[in-house]
């Protein structure tokens, strides 16, 4: 396996374009703000006199039913005072002006609008990158690391596992191997580590504004809960005692040879009466001769 990527590794397709898209956006949100200081003087009166004639056309409206004579010549009067403000403001009104720049910056906000839209779709895969970049940097041979040292404690266990087989088993053996396996298998699962979510807010904040920008590494000690593992309790007792085994071999008979001095060639009597000094069927006594 090759070394891990460096951080500063060099700029992918996404950071890129993100921070030629950032300079875009500046440009065009420096354009939208000119376009804002020279629409913002023009708001007020213009504003100001468009109440005056939308007011005008509704009072215009009303008194054209109006049945009372009263009520319709107040009415009227009304709409003359209308006219004469209406004929003042106009002349100091740039209409045409108001218009023309009211246009301009809602064509500059929407392509800021999607030029936003773009932006954050690169953000989101500037992103992806940079956690990609993280994993190789730091997260894998962090993992790496803590399965070595993981591994210890597993091969460990199956090592007495192991001596619970074979032509002397132990039943204590298995039970300890056993449990040892387990409980390395049930800490990974049970470790919680608290996040944090506003380190991930703040990186993705910063990552729009700098593309350049990677994920710092938790600094100092992780705080850590540790939630339901197995737990290993006293062994059992050594219960190879029981296994039925087949009886121990007898052990050969050994052939005594005996240096009797007897030729049994020559003398079978003595030789018969060295091997047998006590025959179960020899006499106790001997008889006496006949006609004595």
């Amino acid at each position: 396996m090759g070394d891990p990527m460096p951080l500063d590794a060099t700029s992918t397709s996404a950071r890129s374009e993100l921070a030629a898209l950032n300079d875009v956006i500046r440009s065009v949100s420096a354009e939208r703000d000119v376009l804002q200081a020279k629409f913002e003087p023009l708001v007020g009166p213009a504003q100001q006199l468009l109440a005056l004639i939308a007011q005008h056309r509704i009072g215009l409206k009303a008194i054209a039913d109006e049945p009372d004579d009263q009520v319709y010549t107040a009415k009227l009067l009304e709409l003359r005072d209308l006219e004469r403000q209406i004929d003042r403001l106009q002349p100091t009104v740039d209409m045409a002006g108001y218009k023309d720049a009211e246009y301009a910056l809602q064509q500059a906000n929407s392509r800021v609008a999607a030029l936003g839209v773009r932006h954050s779709e690169l953000v989101f895969l500037a992103a992806q990158e940079a956690v990609e970049r993280y994993l190789e940097a730091v997260v894998i041979p962090a993992y790496a690391q803590a399965i070595q040292v993981r591994g210890i404690a597993d091969l460990i266990g199956r090592a007495i596992e192991a001596r619970g087989y074979g032509t002397n088993p132990s039943s204590v053996a298995l039970h300890i191997g056993q449990q040892i396996l387990d409980r390395v298998a049930s800490i990974i699962p049970a470790i919680r580590v608290p996040g944090d979510r506003e380190a991930a807010e703040q990186f993705l904040a910063r990552l729009a504004d700098d593309p350049s920008s990677e994920i710092d590494p938790p600094a100092g000690p992780t705080e850590w809960m540790l939630g339901d593992i197995v737990q290993m309790d006293q062994p059992l007792p050594d219960g190879s005692v029981h296994i039925n085994r087949a009886p121990a071999e007898p052990e050969p008979l050994t052939t005594m040879v005996v240096n009797t001095g007897v030729n049994p060639a020559t003398d079978p009597d003595a030789a018969w009466w060295q091997f047998n000094p006590e025959p179960a069927w020899a006499p106790t006594f001997m008889p006496s001769p006949r006609g004595e």
